[in-house]
């Protein structure tokens, strides 16, 4: 099943409600998998990260592409480079949370962020 942006917005809002404080839940996003060294992090483009974090923020990779002013093809193409590239040094990222997982453990972005 697909999720969109705002059902994983409210799934971390429901877990920070839980009592947890953010520092907590990135711990816990990072305990989840094993610690990224130098060599484990992807090197992505500043349009790849600004089209990644534009689209953790939108329901869709259309709103997506409305917000950055490109084609829906466009940001389809970055967030595949975006993958491949985790697949590449050995973390995979098949969805759109296992890729907020990364972009927070990769130092892109926080839960305080969102």
């Amino acid at each position: 099943m697909r999720r969109s942006a705002a059902d994983t917005r409210s799934e971390f809002v429901r877990i920070s409600r839980s009592g947890w404080s953010c520092d907590r839940l990135e711990a816990s996003i990072e305990d989840m998998h094993e610690p990224a060294g130098p060599a484990a992090i992807p090197s992505l483009s500043d349009r790849e990260i600004e089209v990644l974090l534009a689209w953790f923020a939108a329901d869709s990779k259309t709103d997506t592409a409305k917000a950055l002013y490109i084609a829906p093809c466009t940001v389809h193409t970055h967030i595949t480079r975006v993958r491949a590239k985790y697949e590449a040094v050995g973390r995979p990222a098949q969805t759109k949370a296992a890729l907020f997982a990364r972009a927070i453990q990769d130092g892109l972005t926080s839960v305080d962020s969102w």
